[in-house]
């Protein structure tokens, strides 16, 4: 089944996931939108595309369209999810899923009450690595969980709308950061407090430019999470490590193996042949939509994404631990 999917936001995001998709959605039918038409048109003459729209409203409206892909501004996710829905398209929409929870839970009452998917799009959630650490995690091969540990050290100044802290939602940590939230979540389950320090910046842009997080994982384990664009190296530095009682497994951020490391020595686990995650998230979502179903990266979760985020700067403005904020959605 041929899926018409209107790309919003013909920007270098835009750009890197169409590249990245090229060769698996020759069952989608493309169309962009941008409110610089004329970037519309280039990605519509690139990426051979069945037309264009000056807004996300006129796409919205057009009955050719069947979902949206929103890769815009963090301010606008939840007036373009609203529109989309309103119009019964279904959404996927560019991490995070909104800027504060009052918007996240707003994004996914409109997609439950119009009956759309609703999806963000987090490659996170499709790595291999994730996924075969929580396979062997299940097994009992580290044992009980003990400590989640998280990293992503790298320099990457802002510019444009990044540089303001009310159109991004935050800083670093509700940005790039939000995708280390999301593994982190994935293998240690949704903390139930959250304490967060900053280190002293280097970047020039609102928002903290680093922000190291601890937080208290279900069943009394330990997650630690250091997310940094204000790093000053040539390299970025991007890893995972699970701790148990019997052992530990970790991975990097494009590897093909992870290690698996316990007292009687170390082995690689090879993750075979796999698709790319962000493939992955898009197949997932086209999947969902064809089958009816929740795709594995909801609004919802995205919204649990996000409430980690919402308790760390919480933490920041407070100087002390706090609960968890509620993920409910009345």
């Amino acid at each position: 089944m041929t899926l018409a999917l209107c790309v919003v936001g013909c920007g270098e995001s835009a750009h890197n996931w169409l590249d990245g998709l090229r060769g698996h959605i020759d069952d989608v039918t493309l169309f962009f939108a941008s409110e610089h038409v004329e970037d519309a048109r280039r990605y519509n003459d690139e990426f051979a595309g069945a037309g264009v729209f000056d807004s996300y409203e006129e796409a919205a409206a057009d009955p050719r369209v069947e979902a949206m892909f929103f890769l815009t501004p963090h301010h606008i996710h939840r007036e373009c999810a609203l529109v989309a829905a309103g119009h019964g398209k279904h959404v996927l929409v560019e991490k995070p899923i909104a800027r504060n929870l009052d918007e996240a839970r707003e994004m996914v009452r409109a997609a439950r009450d119009a009956g759309v998917v609703l999806a963000v799009a987090e490659p996170t959630r499709y790595m291999a690595a994730v996924d075969r650490c929580k396979e062997l995690m299940a097994e009992g091969a580290i044992g009980d969980l003990r400590l989640v540990q998280v990293q992503d050290e790298h320099y990457s100044p802002t510019h444009d709308w990044r540089n303001d802290a009310e159109l991004r939602g935050g800083g670093e940590l509700v940005d790039g950061g939000i995708h280390y939230v999301d593994i982190l979540i994935n293998l240690g389950g949704l903390p139930e407090t959250v304490y967060a320090v900053t280190p002293p910046r280097i970047l020039e842009s609102e928002g903290e430019d680093g922000v190291a997080v601890t937080v208290r994982l279900p069943g009394g384990a330990v997650g630690l999470l250091n997310v940094s664009a204000g790093t000053p190296s040539s390299k970025s530095d991007i890893w995972t490590q699970v701790t148990g009682t019997k052992g530990k497994l970790s991975f990097g951020q494009s590897e093909t193996t992870l290690t698996l490391d316990t007292i009687d020595g170390s082995r690689a686990i090879d993750l075979g042949d796999t698709d790319d995650a962000d493939v992955r998230t898009f197949k997932d979502f086209q999947a969902a939509i064809a089958e009816g179903r929740a795709p594995v990266m909801s609004g919802e979760e995205g919204l649990r994404d996000l409430a980690v985020v919402v308790g760390a700067y919480e933490s920041l403005e407070r100087h002390t631990e706090v609960p968890l904020p509620s993920v409910e959605i009345e």
